[in-house]
């Protein structure tokens, strides 16, 4: 198979001063001062808290729109004893989502299951088979992890079946969403949370700190437990 390599254009004069600069002011090699020009980091403040960064430098999960309503019916499932089934992806950010989720919501008392799809059968993302197989199992919340946001048909199925699905997704969406209890996801149109360059990992701790918070439980040994898998499943 044939790869294409996009090569980077060169740094113009100004970026060429800037990366200058950066390498004086922070004592790094050029190489470095010029990665961090190209990922649009313009100043030392910036700068600073790309090297060292810190959670309480983090937005609220409460921004994103739908939070209030996915953490509000994930406490309900927890109180009723439903069972929840985290329907994750096969890939580290997907299966780094899974376990977060999975550890952090039975910590707290859910009666919790989880589902990874097979790569080769099943495919990627949300699938037919797979809720249909959920239902048997006696599942009634499902929250889905780095993937669903297109997922308009499975979630249809699921609404049919008597099923509730949040939605926890990192992926562009299309014009129309799927019909979900609820949809966590940074690059959805007119979505109020200011970042969004999370990945599947990150939308999911985000979800999981709202639930502790709601819980009265965001202490900081809680909320930096998992702090782990959220690096591993960002930087793969």
């Amino acid at each position: 198979m044939h790869k294409r390599w996009n090569i980077a254009e060169p740094l113009n004069e100004v970026q060429l001063a800037l990366m200058q600069k950066i390498s004086s002011e922070i004592k790094c090699p050029d190489l470095i001062a010029e990665l961090l020009v190209r990922k649009g980091l313009t100043n030392i403040d910036e700068i600073n808290k790309f090297f060292h960064p810190d959670l309480s430098d983090s937005h609220d999960p409460f921004l994103f729109r739908d939070m209030e309503k996915a953490t509000e019916r994930i406490i309900k499932a927890i109180k009723d004893k439903e069972k929840i089934t985290i329907y994750g992806d096969y890939d580290v950010d997907g299966t780094t989502s899974t376990a977060l989720l999975f550890l952090g919501l039975k910590k707290v008392g859910a009666i919790i299951d989880f589902y990874i799809p097979h790569r080769m059968i099943d495919g990627y993302g949300l699938s037919l088979s797979g809720v249909e197989q959920l239902k048997e199992r006696g599942t009634n919340l499902i929250i889905s992890v780095d993937c669903g946001i297109n997922a308009l048909e499975e979630v249809d199925e699921i609404n049919e079946l008597g099923m509730d699905i949040i939605i926890t997704d990192h992926h562009n969406p299309q014009e129309i969403l799927p019909n979900a209890y609820a949809i966590i996801n940074p690059k959805v149109k007119d979505e109020t949370y200011p970042y969004d360059k999370l990945a599947g990992v990150g939308v999911a701790y985000k979800l999981l700190i709202a639930v502790y918070h709601k819980l009265n439980l965001d202490s900081n040994e809680l909320v930096n437990k998992y702090i782990d898998l959220v690096a591993l499943g960002t930087i793969a």
